[in-house]
């Protein structure tokens, strides 16, 4: 699968992936600004964290992860036994350095006053874990708004070049989206950053993101199953 380039969400946009826990709306306030006022979901958006820890206590799994603005701290992620069920996600899925994406999170805040993002059951196919970091994650999205409708001039992936369109600019046979102005960005990027980056764009679970529509809410969000 390669990514629809006709529409690309973008990343930066903070209404739909907010850059800071505290912006997430908060369980039961029903933000107008995220919901409708029969209560249902205006829109999408997705919050993205770094993972920091991982571990498993009697309630199920409490993962610890930072925002795009660490300055504003960690958050707790909790995910709880659905009892006779279990927990669909192990602990070592849980890998430190890695990426957590909750669809449509909300925070709430706890007894002993601190807060956190509680995950159930139902909400599983809208979370998953990408096998890179934050900041990975970000730029390869950048990358793929760039390369949409609305990301302006096309330039190389390696250094400010404007793309030619005739003749057709050099493109990686991995992922089918670095494009180059020569063979010499192509191999100078693959030996600095994307030996590393070609993978996540392919990545399905990454493409199938970027490709949904954020500006309305036509049904829970699912990613596809690897």
């Amino acid at each position: 699968m390669f990514i629809n380039l006709s529409h690309v969400a973008n990343v930066d946009n903070k209404n739909h992936f907010p850059s800071k826990w505290n912006e997430l709306p908060v369980v039961g306030e029903r933000s107008p600004n995220h919901f409708r006022a029969d209560g249902y979901a205006k829109r999408h958006w997705c919050f993205l964290g770094e993972i920091v820890s991982a571990t498993k206590n009697l309630l199920g799994h409490q993962v610890v992860i930072k925002d795009f603005d660490s300055r504003e701290g960690l958050i707790s992620v909790l995910f709880p036994l659905d009892r006779g069920a279990g927990n669909c996600f192990n602990l070592k899925n849980f890998q430190v350095g890695h990426t957590l994406a909750i669809m449509n999170a909300q925070r709430e805040l706890l007894d002993d006053e601190t807060w956190c993002i509680r995950v159930d059951r139902h909400q599983y196919p809208g979370v998953h874990i990408f096998p890179y970091t934050h900041d990975n994650a970000v730029a390869v999205a950048q990358a793929l708004y760039r390369l949409g409708p609305h990301g302006g001039v096309a330039e190389c992936f390696n250094c400010p070049a404007e793309l030619q369109r005739s003749p057709p600019t050099r493109c990686c046979q991995g992922c089918r989206l670095a494009q180059y102005c020569s063979s010499e960005c192509q191999d100078d990027a693959w030996a600095h950053v994307h030996d590393k980056e070609c993978v996540a764009y392919q990545d399905v679970a990454l493409q199938s993101l970027f490709s949904l529509d954020f500006t309305r809410f036509m049904g829970a969000f699912s990613f596809p199953q690897q």
